[in-house]
């Protein structure tokens, strides 16, 4: 059977799929669509710093008439990400299925967004593990950890709203600014066994039941579920990490967008379509270290303790915690 080649798939135009993927992706990546995350452009270069001020601070002066007043300085925070590079190409057979309805710039340009929705997902999961584990920035004061290595299940401890709100009491009086949650399917199970999920009705949310726009979520706040987020395996259980985080907690920066090309390799004869992204994912408040983590890094670099210094005048205006269960 011959080979269905993307050179005699005339409708596939790269200036159109492109701004098309561009604009799917955002409806894609569950933190935008929660507003945990938001998106920044960023300039050139191997790493970037994002804009960030301290917390204002001090007792405020009492005003009098012909009143003096020491002006105070407004601190910057030195907030450094690292630019991930990535690429992904699909061979003409991948795509003929796709290619063959009858919307096939639609059909691929959902695919490419969704694809690369999972890859920013997965570099900003990373980045959350890499502050949370052993030696991790936030690993003594916004880490929650009631874990228990145990098969047994009645010994286990599965998240509840009473861990819940433990874990949110790492934030100090910032605990209400958290917004959103991030866990695994299996804690998500867990909760809606025990009777602590409730939906609200709320169109083109990252979770909907039977696609009637009815969203879940847990202590009044939404839930995105995600079987990438941090799971640990034990020597008799797997310890499962749920996040709460602030609105905007996370940065999506993008120095160059999705940009699909199409080609063909003639020595090979084979066609394809290439994607590449180049972008960072990062949790304000906590710098990358160049000097330890390297440019370019992978999503196991990002998950790496040493790559990350906190830089927040304190752990709790981060905007992020964590909670370990079982």
């Amino acid at each position: 059977m011959a080979e269905t080649l993307m050179s005699d798939l005339s409708t596939i135009i790269p200036s159109i799929l492109q701004p098309m993927a561009q604009t799917k992706m955002a409806e894609y990546i569950d933190f935008m669509m929660h507003g945990v995350m938001d998106r920044v452009t960023l300039p050139a270069g191997d790493y970037v710093n994002f804009p960030a001020f301290k917390e204002l601070a001090g007792t405020a002066d009492r005003m009098v008439d012909s009143g003096s007043y020491d002006i105070n300085k407004i601190d910057v925070i030195k907030d450094v990400a690292a630019v991930c590079h990535r690429i992904k190409v699909f061979g003409a057979n991948d795509l003929s299925a796709i290619v063959s309805g009858t919307d096939p710039m639609g059909a691929i340009s959902s695919q490419i967004a969704r694809y690369f929705a999972k890859v920013v997902q997965l570099s900003a999961l990373s980045v959350l593990k890499g502050q949370i584990i052993t030696s991790g920035a936030l690993n003594s004061t916004n880490l929650y950890d009631v874990f228990v290595d145990d098969a047994t299940e009645g010994n286990q401890k599965p998240l509840t709203s009473s861990i819940a709100a433990k874990g949110l009491g790492k934030l100090g009086d910032e605990l209400n600014s958290v917004s959103a949650w991030v866990m695994h399917g299996k804690v998500l199970a867990d909760l809606l066994s025990a009777g602590y999920v409730s939906t609200y009705t709320q169109r083109n949310q990252a979770i909907e039941i039977g696609n009637m726009g009815e969203v879940m979520s847990f202590m009044g706040r939404p839930i995105i579920v995600a079987d990438s987020c941090t799971a640990v395996a034990g020597s008799a259980a797997t310890k499962y990490y749920t996040y709460g985080l602030k609105k905007g907690a996370l940065a999506y920066g993008v120095q160059k967008d999705l940009n699909p090309e199409v080609g063909r390799d003639s020595k090979d004869k084979v066609s394809y379509l290439s994607t590449d992204l180049h972008y960072a994912t990062h949790l304000r408040g906590c710098a990358y270290q160049s000097g330890t983590g390297g440019s370019n890094p992978t999503d196991t670099t990002l998950a790496t303790a040493t790559s990350w210094a906190l830089v927040a005048e304190s752990a709790k205006f981060v905007g992020m915690v964590a909670i370990a269960t079982n």
